[in-house]
């Protein structure tokens, strides 16, 4: 039930952040073309343990394409994963997130998307400096100095046997692709929200896999709001996930992941002017594990960035998005510390 009380805390964190941005913005007012659409969230999608092998769910906006139009994004997210609890599990390593994907408004109202994702684990480049930082706060290293920075290692215990996988090289693994379709209800208008629902689904491509099997689809459904208030726009979205493999280790059906995995999202965007914002987010994701010490808890992921954007010669425009990405609540089931990095083009 603890997770259930934590929920208001973690959104009232988010908003704190957002009435930050008004005050930024000291009574400035930079709207977009369209009147509740501006530049949208940080596409970054949570990078927890489990849930960021799966369908990479991004926090898109009801789009603001016309007809014809198609854009293209690179992304680039390095997240560290510390999460330890003595005698039960320990989950040590890095991941880089790496995504092409695309978007093409083929009507007013359908998109399709689609793209590629793959993710390359790694032994721990950050931990020095995470460990420094703790210790100039007085925070306690958590038990990092036990373990080597420079290999990747996991250890699970069930029924007093440790199932442990360590590796001293990087590796790719969870190769996949996804595709789906997004409808536009409305773009609303002074007093109603601009609305889009959507559906995609995950194919897992040949390859290597970090620890559990990878071989079914994943399907996700959701639903975006975006609503422009005077200096803000704020953006909500809901989504479910229904995952195609759930199991972490064969054979230990007591800890595998849950089948049914929802998520929810809610931004602030400061348009600074025309072509820069400041974004701030919150990432809340439902517990992956029915029960397992604090994979039994969902994770809650905030991430606040810039997203600049320029005139191309297509009579497009090109945009670049970087924010860090810190957990709260709950630190042994989510990455300690990330940097999202973004780049794109509309033509």
């Amino acid at each position: 039930m603890l997770y259930r009380l934590r929920c208001p805390q973690f959104f009232k964190s988010v908003i704190r952040y957002i009435f930050i941005l008004l005050f930024l913005s000291q009574g400035q007012t930079v709207l977009a073309d369209n009147l509740n659409i501006g530049k949208g969230p940080i596409h970054f999608s949570s990078q927890a343990p489990f849930q960021s092998f799966h369908l990479p769910v991004f926090p898109v906006s009801p789009s603001n394409l016309v007809s014809g139009q198609t854009e293209v994004l690179f992304t680039h997210t390095w997240s560290n994963i510390w999460a330890i609890e003595p005698g039960a599990y320990v989950f040590d390593y890095e991941v880089f997130s790496l995504g092409l994907g695309g978007v093409h408004q083929i009507s007013p109202k359908v998109s399709i998307l689609g793209g590629l994702k793959t993710m390359y684990i790694l032994g721990g480049i950050m931990d020095g400096y995470i460990e420094e930082f703790h210790d100039l706060i007085n925070n306690g290293t958590a038990y990092r100095d036990k373990y080597p920075r420079d290999s990747i290692y996991t250890c699970i215990k069930y029924n007093d046997v440790f199932y442990e996988k360590e590796y001293h090289k990087g590796f790719f693994a969870h190769h996949s692709a996804y595709c789906g379709l997004q409808y536009d209800c409305t773009k609303g208008d002074i007093f109603f929200p601009a609305i889009a629902t959507g559906a995609l689904v995950r194919f897992p491509l040949p390859g290597k896999t970090f620890g559990h099997t990878d071989d079914k689809p994943d399907y996700n459904v959701y639903l975006t709001l975006s609503k422009w208030i005077k200096p803000l726009y704020i953006y909500s979205h809901l989504s479910y996930t229904y995952y195609g493999n759930t199991d972490i280790i064969k054979g230990i059906e007591e800890i595998n992941l849950r089948r049914h995995h929802w998520s929810f999202l809610l931004a602030g965007e400061l348009p600074l002017n025309k072509n820069i914002s400041l974004i701030i987010q919150g990432l809340y994701n439902s517990p992956n594990i029915s029960h397992y010490y604090e994979f039994a808890t969902p994770t809650y992921e905030i991430t606040g960035g810039i997203n600049i954007t320029w005139k191309n010669r297509f009579k497009g425009k090109n945009f670049l998005e970087f924010s860090v990405i810190e957990n709260l609540f709950h630190y042994n089931n989510s990455p300690d510390f990330g940097i999202h990095l973004g780049i794109g083009t509309v033509f």
